[in-house]
């Protein structure tokens, strides 16, 4: 069976979203529970391109290269007056354990790729949870 853990890092990240945007945080929070209390959708977190009306699942491709097993989860069925949500979740996968890890919430806008503190922290509490790397490809 798989699990669904949530990092400290990422549990902050939801502290501060529930300060400044509490419909959005209620969202993120319920959509979590959601999907890790569903088998089905914890298998899916590692297929990379899975989607649906709720979720979709793609591989953290840079990082990846670099032998970190991280993967990204955009959420759907949320008020898209204004566009898409606007919130993404980045977490690892320790297959040998089959559990999934979210590392961070963060706004779409932030380009995790070049944000070295992000990278850097993504890959510390990788580090600290003992997560193989995986080969680099």
């Amino acid at each position: 069976m798989y699990e669904l853990a949530i990092h400290r890092d990422a549990k902050a990240d939801l502290e501060r979203l529930w300060e400044s945007d509490k419909e959005a945080a209620a969202f993120v929070q319920v959509t979590l529970e959601e999907v890790g209390a569903d088998q089905y959708y914890l298998a899916s977190l590692s297929d990379d391109g899975f989607e649906d009306e709720k979720i979709e699942v793609t591989t953290y491709r840079w990082m990846q290269r670099r032998g970190f097993n991280f993967w990204r989860l955009k959420l759907f069925e949320f008020d898209l007056s204004s566009g898409p949500f606007p919130y993404r979740i980045i977490y690892a996968f320790d297959g040998p354990k089959r559990i999934y890890y979210v590392l961070a919430i963060m706004h779409r806008d932030q380009d995790y790729e070049t944000d070295g503190d992000l990278s850097t922290r993504l890959q510390k509490s990788y580090d600290e949870l003992g997560i193989a790397r995986i080969p680099r490809g």
